[in-house]
């Protein structure tokens, strides 16, 4: 079973998957709350069960929340091209990277609960283009 949380109307169907930003200003006090926000910041999920409750609410367009089940999707990142072997236990560990004009700079931000934590190189895309001239490679990995 994967993790109950509440979504917009245009998310609340099988298969919609989406980026989960953290909570707004307008959630505090809010009795829904413990179930909207404990999805992790940053992460992409994918909803697989869609339920008939819904509940009133002043953050979306539709000005309520669908009841959906949802899991959690692998991180699509850059991993060092040495690090670059799948079903690989890995620790990512650097600096985050300061050039935010670099097209891959998405790629390079890992989530804060990432960092330094150990994550199983999933599996390796393509040889990046790196202005630093580091040798990285796109990845999809998952948190252990």
């Amino acid at each position: 079973m994967g993790t109950i949380t509440l979504v917009s109307g245009p998310l609340a169907k099988e298969g919609a998957t989406f980026r989960y930003v953290g909570t707004a200003d307008e959630c505090d006090g809010c009795g829904l709350r413990e179930i909207c926000h404990k999805l992790k910041p940053g992460r992409y999920y994918k909803v697989v069960k869609v339920r008939k409750v819904e509940h009133p609410c002043e953050v979306h367009v539709d000005d309520k929340v669908h009841v959906v089940e949802v899991e959690e999707l692998p991180v699509e990142t850059s991993i060092p091209q040495r690090k670059a072997l799948e079903a690989a236990l890995i620790t990512l560990d650097g600096p985050e990277c300061p050039r935010k004009w670099c097209p891959n700079h998405a790629l390079c931000t890992l989530p804060g609960d990432i960092r330094g934590k150990k994550v199983m190189v999933l599996k390796i895309g393509e040889l990046l283009e790196c202005p630093r001239g580091l040798k990285l490679k796109r990845a999809m990995i998952e948190p252990k």
